[in-house]
């Protein structure tokens, strides 16, 4: 049935009242529905015990076999619903207890998992006999669908399936076990824990980096170990099912997708041609400008409180939303919000629903950084949907238009990040936009990973590790875990917990990007229409609902190519604010050319002019060499040349090149800082730089002059290592 609403006069007079304390916020009226007061710190979740609702299942059964009763059938099913929500919000708020302490409620937890498996089947079960029923049209109409559909939707498992699940929920508490244990290696005959490790420092980094990747490998082998026989169950009940794997099944059943595997592997690579060099390029951009350094963001963050953090977002949300800013401060006032420090948390963040009061939850475990502020508004964002939304579809969510409405309150909230952090705004926009393009890669690499783990046969450790190098490899984000990627990928929990979910990211993420794009020139416009998608729930399809949007499908050809370069210019203009050159447009060379102004090799030449198409000097040339190596001191006894004044913008490049021996004069104590370089000049003193034997490759024109635009394509892939392109 569909969650039961305040009365549409209620609701409005309830937000006339509230919403007329707000000052300052984007006045809209989007939404309809308004959740209830409920303080979370006095709820409880209790024993794992369904009798009430079973006791109603059996009451509503026997009344629907009688004629002419229709009134107490409808009441009764009123009551089973309300049952039904309440034993969905007690699991709720054990759920949030056991990711706050996983020890202490573990056992609760499991048992609250089994009983939910069983206790849905039930309920399941008992509306496919009353929609079966004399009364079953009058029950499909209360939830505003017609019985045969419902009855398409609703499918029980029967006792081996739910067998299956039970199991499915004791290999997930064993995972967090598993990534939360204590392992203990040998290494050099001394055995170590992770907690000798941290405490040790009689080693090198490059041995504790030894010792580290053993302690790695050992939670790695634990976790695989469990996840293999997750395979195993999940692909059993999906065969139950009537599907060939479980990731056919997750996609067409757990989360109601309206694109296929197939439209998936296509946008897998759309996403490594098109994004995978832009997430290479934002690191080496930031690493060389000051401004987007971590530490411009450190004092803003560093240590927050619960309050403090959601101080800092507050007036963000307002300039959203005047019915966000009231549903914000309803969710402070009512401590809907777990967001602070705690030790024994774990390290995840999520957002649950609390039926019994139309309401949700919010968990996170801080970091310590920007990311925190991030991820509220992300799970804000999830949040407000939950509570005001009238979702359509029987209460089927898909997740692709749930994470727009988590991602689209990020990069919106952007728009402000001047009023946040005032010294670091680009700093902290930076970071998001580099952590949504993250999002795109990983939400497409995670989803390729899965899907071949569930229909690729039998799989070893050692076979998956390698799949995950080789992916690593081909979505160019080597790093993307950390240290130890190979082996670390098991820390990202929605493998075990919730599979061929994380593609959801990336096409929200995508969606997302346009939604924060467009609102560089119309923000009003930009979050109304995403005002209407959190509006219009999550019960239509992903395709379906960006359509309805105006937003744009990004599997179709070229969609993600576009988004890119929009993105890059967006950087280039407004966080990089690179000066506008006229002679860039539409040159075969501009990406490399404004990459190299990004990064601080290149500069123009003060007149709006990049001149791709000159030459290069001598002085140029050793200049962006001297920038490549970080403007490093000039080491050695000095090397004097007739024709470098002490004061030329070139001379201490110069003295370095010469010292270090990369290049030499052209006698007669000269070094020709106006001579023109050739291809295979540059050659040699790269070899020389770099200690590698033909570092350029392939068919050299070796005595052809290089332009200032082949530079700029060479340097780029000198630095985001990708020479052999």
């Amino acid at each position: 049935m569909k969650k039961r609403l305040l009365s549409l006069l209620t609701a409005a007079a309830l937000l006339c009242t509230l919403l007329s304390t707000t000052a300052l916020a984007r006045e809209t009226d989007f939404f309809d529905a308004w959740p209830e007061d409920v303080d979370f710190s006095t709820l409880t979740w209790g024993p794992a015990d369904a009798g009430e609702l079973y006791g109603l299942l059996e009451e509503l059964k026997t009344a629907c076999a009688q004629p002419d009763n229709e009134a107490r059938v409808l009441e009764l099913m009123e009551q089973v619903e309300t049952e039904w929500e309440d034993l969905q919000t007690r699991y709720a708020v054990c759920t949030v207890a056991y990711y706050r302490d996983v020890t202490a409620v573990a056992q609760d937890y499991v048992a609250w998992g089994q009983l939910m498996v069983e206790a849905q089947n039930a309920y399941i079960l008992t509306q496919r006999e009353l929609l079966q029923s004399q009364y079953g049209q009058a029950l499909a109409q209360a939830v505003g669908m017609e019985a045969e559909e419902l009855l398409a939707q609703l499918t029980p498992d029967d006792q081996r399936q739910q067998e299956l699940m039970s199991r499915d929920q004791e290999l997930i508490n064993d995972y967090w076990t598993a990534v939360g244990a204590e392992y203990e290696v040998t290494w050099q005959d001394r055995s170590w824990t992770q907690a000798e490790l941290d405490q040790d420092e009689s080693l090198t980094p490059e041995e504790a980096g030894q010792v580290q990747r053993l302690l790695d490998q050992a939670r790695n082998a634990a976790a695989v170990s469990i996840l293999l026989e997750m395979v195993e169950v999940r692909n059993e009940y999906a065969r139950s099912k009537g599907y060939d794997n479980y990731a056919s099944y997750a996609y067409e059943n757990v989360y109601y997708r309206d694109y296929s595997l197939e439209d998936a592997q296509q946008l897998y690579g759309q996403v490594k041609e098109e994004i995978a060099p832009l997430l290479n390029q934002i690191p080496l951009v930031v690493q060389n400008r000051e401004e987007l350094f971590d530490d411009q963001l450190s004092e803003y963050v560093a240590d927050l409180t619960q309050e403090e953090t959601l101080e800092l977002v507050e007036p963000c949300v307002e300039e959203v939303s005047s019915e966000y800013a009231e549903l914000f401060r309803y969710m402070r006032e009512n401590n809907l919000a777990d967001i602070g420090p705690l030790d024994t948390k774990m390290d995840v963040g999520f957002t649950t629903d609390l039926p019994a009061y139309r309401s949700a939850v919010m968990f996170n475990c801080p970091s310590g950084s920007y990311y925190d502020v991030e991820s509220l508004l992300h799970e804000f964002g999830h949040y407000a949907e939950m509570c005001l939304s009238d979702a359509v579809g029987g209460g089927f969510e898909c997740i692709d238009v749930a994470e727009i409405d988590s991602q689209g309150l990020e990069l919106l909230s952007l728009n402000f990040a001047d009023q946040m952090f005032p010294q670091a705004g680009d700093a902290y926009r930076v970071r998001v936009l580099y952590q949504l393009l993250t999002n795109v890669a990983n939400g497409c690499l995670m989803d390729e990973f899965q899907a071949a783990l569930y229909t690729g046969g039998d799989w070893t450790a050692e076979e998956l590790n390698a799949l995950m190098e080789e992916l690593l490899e081909e979505y160019d984000i080597v790093g993307m875990f950390g240290d130890n990627s190979d082996y670390n990928w098991v820390l990202i929990s929605h493998t075990f917990e919730s599979p061929m979910y994380y593609i959801s990211y990336a096409t929200s993420a995508l969606s997302a990007l346009e939604l924060f794009l467009d609102a560089q020139t119309d923000f009003d416009g930009a979050a109304d229409t995403y005002l209407n998608l959190v509006a219009m729930g999550t019960g239509l399809g992903y395709r379906e609902a960006v359509r309805e949007a105006g937003l744009s499908d990004i599997f179709q050809t070229g969609a993600v190519s576009a988004l890119a370069q929009r993105l890059q210019d967006y950087l280039n203009g407004q966080v990089y604010d690179l000066p506008q050159m006229a002679d860039l447009e539409g040159h075969w060379s501009s990406d490399a050319a404004l990459f190299c102004t990004a990064v601080g090799l290149f500069r123009g030449d003060g007149a709006g002019s990049f001149r791709p198409d000159g030459t290069m000097t001598r002085a140029q040339m050793v200049t962006i060499l001297w920038r490549l190596m970080g403007q490093p001191e000039a080491e050695g006894a000095p090397v004097s040349f007739t024709d470098v004044a002490d004061g030329a913008w070139y001379a201490q490049a110069v003295q370095w090149a010469a010292q270090t021996g990369i290049v030499k004069g052209t006698g007669s104590a000269r070094f020709e800082p106006d001579g023109l370089v050739t291809w295979e000049q540059l050659a040699v003193v790269l070899d020389r730089l770099l200690g590698e034997d033909s570092v350029l490759g392939g068919e050299l024109d070796s005595q052809g002059v290089l332009t200032r635009g082949e530079a700029a394509v060479l340097f780029q892939r000198l630095l985001t290592g990708d020479l052999a392109a």
